[in-house]
């Protein structure tokens, strides 16, 4: 299961937009307000499709719909008072391959009050349709994961959450993997209660559950990369804490035990993560001799979150080497996240201002032509194609270049206060001028400020050293 491609039209505030993702890993980055977060959203829409006819016996699957607050709004004046006018049809589209056939799929909002149309969406229905039958009657076939995380997945759970029975103590069914996947809220008790009743399994029969040992050690994997201080990293669930905890021995020998809910925010939201995926993996394909290979497509929103610089390097390259069959599409305004992925990989989100030159028009494919005709042929702007949006890839190579490269070449911010940018400005136009007096004094000016050892520092004091050997000889 591979998403190609998504196209939204009057989606949030996004009249069109349309971008590509590569068959991996799609980072996408873009100002704050760009709208990572609603292609998500929009993301998760299309993947929902897939779950529409799936359920099972313990609880309700949940398949994300389009809602009034996702029809873009026309604003404009009306007298001395602005108006909010609603555009439909929303339309949220998607081009995928699916066990080796391409498909084209799309849901829309026709009106506000209505219902989120499936009419289009048939290819993607039928898929649903024969998840469902598998679920029922073939415990081998594999099932894909689908799963959101979003930016409420260390703090906020799911409302109710707290008096849910474990639904893993009732009948077993398949489809309570897919419980809540493409609910950007974590549904933690949900994980836990796997976890609660695996480990519970495992002591009444006396014998290691092969389903709950590669859940662990996807988690112990993960902790040792991102830990070298520690060895021996170990994560199980403690009947007693009624709680993940984490075991591990550091530098000095001594063994540590530590409960999920004492670590760090970043610990906490890395185990989450990857104890979500794996166990979702574990419950959806237990027959599987390779868990953790199961396929599928998770989206993460600021896959960066709590991380320290060390991890946001590394986070992106261990989520594909331990599930190496799923596809990551995920948000970020970390340079160091943008600089562990090849430029292929990255999708800049910006407006087209001038869209009659842009030259993806010609691939938009699952939208109504009406618009395009009426582009094409009278030069005329349908009020959406003023709020033309897409995901660019950047044009030079990302992996390995500096944070600051990357702040100032892709997410168009300068990696340095105002002040200190003058100060080294004004020295070059000095030592340009060959007033190396006034360079030396703000040279000084610079050093007070950000130190003798910084860079800018010791090229500009090499710079005028070499200068003065000129002037000399």
């Amino acid at each position: 299961m591979r998403l190609e491609r998504i196209e939204l039209k009057n989606y949030r505030q996004f009249g069109i937009f349309e971008t590509d993702f590569d068959k991996r890993l799609t980072v996408l980055c873009g100002d704050n307000g760009a709208g990572k977060t609603a292609v998500l959203d929009a993301i998760a829409v299309a993947l929902g499709t897939f779950l529409m006819h799936v359920d099972g016996p313990n609880a309700r699957i949940v398949s994300p719909m389009l809602s009034e607050s996702d029809v873009r709004l026309q604003i404009g004046k009306a007298g001395s008072l602005s108006s909010y006018e609603p555009q439909t049809p929303t339309v949220v589209a998607a081009q995928g391959t699916i066990g080796g056939d391409r498909i084209q799929w799309s849901r829309k909002l026709n009106r506000l009050g209505g219902r989120t149309t499936v009419s289009e969406a048939k290819d993607a229905s039928k898929i649903s349709k024969c998840m469902q039958e598998s679920i029922k009657s073939d415990a081998n076939a594999v099932l894909p994961l689908l799963a959101y995380y979003g930016t409420g997945r260390l703090w906020v759970h799911k409302r109710g959450m707290s008096g849910m029975p474990n639904v893993f103590e009732k009948r077993f069914s398949r489809a309570n993997g897919y419980i809540d996947c493409l609910d950007s809220v974590t549904n933690e008790k949900l994980m836990l209660g796997w976890f609660r009743h695996m480990t519970m399994v495992g002591l009444q029969y006396g014998q290691r559950i092969p389903e709950l040992v590669a859940v662990r050690q996807a988690l112990s994997t993960c902790l040792k990369d991102l830990s070298p201080d520690y060895s021996d990293v170990t994560v199980t669930y403690s009947l007693k804490q009624n709680a993940l905890v984490l075991t591990t021995v550091d530098k000095t020998g001594e063994q540590l035990e530590l409960p999920f809910d004492q670590l760090s925010d970043g610990y906490r939201g890395v185990l989450s993560l990857f104890a979500d995926i794996a166990y979702r993996m574990a419950v959806l394909n237990p027959n599987s001799t390779e868990i953790l290979s199961t396929p599928g497509i998770v989206l993460i929103d600021e896959v960066d979150l709590h991380l320290h610089p060390k991890w946001q390097s590394r986070i992106l390259g261990d989520l594909l080497r331990i599930f190496p069959n799923l596809q990551f599409i995920v948000s970020t305004h970390a340079p160091k996240i943008i600089a562990s992925v090849k430029a292929s990989q990255v999708r800049r989100l910006e407006r087209i201002n001038d869209v009659q030159s842009y030259e993806a028009i010609n691939r938009i494919l699952l939208l109504d032509r009406d618009s395009l005709k009426q582009l094409d042929l009278t030069g005329a702007y349908p009020s959406e194609w003023l709020h033309f949006f897409c995901g660019v890839e950047p044009e030079s190579e990302l992996y390995g270049h500096s944070a600051n490269s990357i702040l100032e070449d892709v997410m168009g911010a300068q990696s340095r206060p105002e002040d200190v940018r003058e100060l080294i400005d004004r020295f070059y136009r000095q030592l340009d001028e060959r007033n190396l007096e006034a360079a030396e004094g703000v040279l000084k000016v610079l050093e007070n400020t950000v130190g003798t050892d910084d860079d800018s520092v010791v090229g500009a004091r090499s710079a005028l050293e070499t200068e003065r050997w000129c002037a000399e000889n």
